[in-house]
């Protein structure tokens, strides 16, 4: 079957083997390749450094100009305050001075009785709460006299464009407002002022330091939405306290006024307390903040709608833990610069504290945009890439394919052989050696194959007649079970259909009894299951004793046991069954401390109707649901209908 011109299989693979000079060149090219594209990626990435850090000392610089120029807002606010504060505390401190401003001013009674200057001018208004204790000539007195404090009101108002209004509160029950409001638009009824922080917080028991100090947030009695107020509270010569001054700021002037809206690189700020409560915010970061969102109105325009009160505004405790989380070190621990990561978006973050006050302003700088021309270099470089592969795509597609075809001839050479060994062993009973091969090797397992086959035939032959005696053994154990060496289900299946075809043709009654051990799962967790298989091997032989030869019993699985009876009617059926629970609840099983132990069973039975049934099965589930009922109505009983 060897030629003489014959080859080893190494000299014929090394033949087709030559263009592996190529590999060396592929493995250079990859590798230029390689490092062309770390390269790449070291100077994209420097350069993304070199320009954060370029715009990161501009961030700085417009950062701190733009805090300190809220700053001087907030202090111009604080300032004309400190004006009012002055000239009110005097006008308690010395209110014998003071004398009416003007006796021509009218007065008259709002809707619910109470005293009120009616407007003249550009002037301020004054008005009695409902809870007020003064009588008529006291408020009269007090409104007239401190029409003294309407120029100080004015000017806090004039001289700063985030101030919306400013006010005095007196203890007492009385107020002075400018500019002029309806007071039946304020809520004059009021019982007290001890639910408005704008009044409380300024109290001793809130600011025990008694200084100046900006209210939490409060939506405003007086119609001007959410705000907050710069507030102090007025002590007479004898320290007593006498009332409130204040300034209110709402929270839409605050962002529209004191936060700057030119940021480089289209940057947001906004503005909160040491708490993370935000106090000023433009509409388009508190929608990204998820704090507001955009609704239609009727017109079709997109309006902001709140989704938290502003009151709720706390980023420490925003419903978003990605927010609340990245933001507690500026809080916590004082840090002036950070990133924040949000919605896919990464931004620069500076806080500044405010001076003299407890609040911090945020800048927030889009890295995208900061990034922008980098960003634009990385794409270009990125498609050079992108057609080097390509290009090297192409080539390797193109060398490959020379490859496949050298291969495809290389493999039929070296395949042939084996596929004609493989149509020749198809069937070994006609195997005729295969043709000759120029392939050493191949010659030699051939002839081997041959030998091979030879022995093949004569051990099949003796395997043949081993297999037929297991098979014999094999089908016996498969149909018995292995603990009780009863019937298993599987060959009851088997012989159900024999015995139910035989009481069908010969017109005899058949029964089944479907059996189980009463509270079988607590013998297991009690005396361990060692102990419950030898339960089951107790009542196996039990079932076998008292059946007869013609009747089949089987383990149905678990504790569940069946058995089949042939030429037995129900009536039959059940002294049967009714005499094996008796058996059963009379048998001692001896433990191993000499105690007794005894158990019960619950059965069922049902007959087998030959006439419409196709197979046992009916009668079975039948038996097992009354079973079923035998244990519901309290175990220990044979059931049957």
């Amino acid at each position: 079957m060897i030629k003489k011109d014959e080859q080893t299989f190494l000299q014929l693979l090394l033949n087709y083997t030559k263009w592996s000079v190529l590999r060396p060149i592929i493995s250079i090219s990859f590798f230029f390749l390689l490092i062309y594209i770390v390269m790449t990626g070291y100077i994209m990435q420097e350069n993304k450094e070199n320009i954060l850090n370029n715009i990161h000392i501009s961030l700085l610089y417009s950062v701190n100009r733009e805090s300190k120029t809220i700053s001087e807002k907030i202090k111009s606010i604080e300032n004309s305050h400190n004006n009012i504060y002055k000239q009110v505390e005097h006008f308690y401190k010395h209110r014998d001075k003071y004398k009416a401003y003007d006796e021509n001013t009218q007065y008259g009674k709002n809707k619910f009785g109470l005293l009120y200057q009616k407007k003249d001018g550009d002037s301020s208004v004054g008005w009695a709460f409902l809870f007020t204790k003064l009588m008529r000539p006291e408020i009269l007195e007090y409104l007239k006299a401190s029409q003294w404090l309407d120029i100080p009101l004015q000017n806090a108002v004039k001289d700063n464009t985030e101030v919306q209004s400013s006010w005095i509160v007196d203890a007492d029950g009385i107020c002075r407002f400018y500019p002029y409001i309806d007071v039946d638009v304020f809520p004059s009824d009021l019982d007290n002022l001890d639910g408005w922080n704008f009044y409380y917080e300024a109290q001793e028991k809130y600011n025990p330091t008694k200084k100046p100090l900006w209210s939490s947030i409060y939506f405003d009695p007086a119609g001007q939405g959410w705000t907050t107020s710069y507030i102090a509270p007025i002590y007479d010569e004898k320290s007593k306290f006498r009332a409130v001054v204040g300034l209110d700021i709402p929270i839409k002037k605050l962002t529209k006024n004191i936060l700057p809206d030119n940021i480089p690189f289209d940057g947001e700020v906004f503005l909160t307390n040491n708490k993370g409560m935000v106090l000023g915010i433009s509409d388009n970061l508190s929608q990204f903040f998820d704090l507001i969102q955009l609704k239609k109105n009727k017109k079709g325009e997109l309006l902001p709608s709140e989704i938290l009160k502003p009151i709720e505004h706390n980023l420490l405790n925003h419903p978003n833990e990605t927010i609340a989380l990245q933001f507690q070190n500026y809080f916590k621990n004082n840090v002036t610069e950070g990133e924040f990561v949000y919605k896919g978006k990464s931004f620069f973050v500076e806080a500044r504290e405010i001076e003299g006050i407890q609040w911090k302003v945020f800048f927030l700088f889009d890295k995208s945009a900061i990034l922008e021309d980098s960003l634009k270099t990385q794409e270009n470089l990125i498609k050079i890439l992108l057609y080097i592969f390509m290009a090297i795509g192409v080539f390797l597609l193109l060398f490959l394919l020379y490859i496949y075809r050298q291969s495809k001839s290389f493999a039929q050479q070296l395949s042939q052989p084996i596929i004609e060994l493989a149509r020749h062993t198809q069937n070994i009973d006609e195997y005729t050696s295969p043709s000759e091969t120029n392939i050493k090797e191949i010659g030699i397992l051939l002839k081997n194959f041959d030998k091979m086959v030879l022995s093949i035939k004569l051990n099949r032959e003796n395997l043949e007649k081993e297999v037929k005696e297991r098979t014999k053994e094999l089908k016996l154990l498969s149909s018995i079970d292995p603990l009780t060496k009863l019937y298993n289900r599987r060959s009851l299946t088997e012989m159900s259909d024999h015995i139910f075809k035989s009481g069908k043709r010969n017109g005899y009654c058949i029964s089944t009894i479907m059996l189980d051990i009463d509270f079988f799962k607590k013998v297991n967790d009690t005396y361990g299951h060692s102990f419950g298989d030898i339960v089951l091997v107790k009542l196996a032989g039990l079932l076998i004793e008292l059946t007869r030869e013609s009747d089949v019993v089987c383990r149905w699985g678990g504790e569940e046991f069946i058995i089949v009876l042939e030429n037995t009617d129900i009536d039959g059926a059940f002294v049967i069954a009714e005499k094996i629970r008796v058996k059963v609840e009379n048998m001692i099983i001896k433990l191993d401390d000499a105690k007794e132990f005894h158990f019960t069973i619950s059965l069922g039975v049902a007959e087998v109707d030959t006439q419409n049934d196709s197979n046992i099965e009916a009668s079975i589930l039948k038996a097992d649901k009354l079973l079923y009922e035998a244990k519901n109505s309290g175990r220990n009983k044979v059931v049957y209908h």
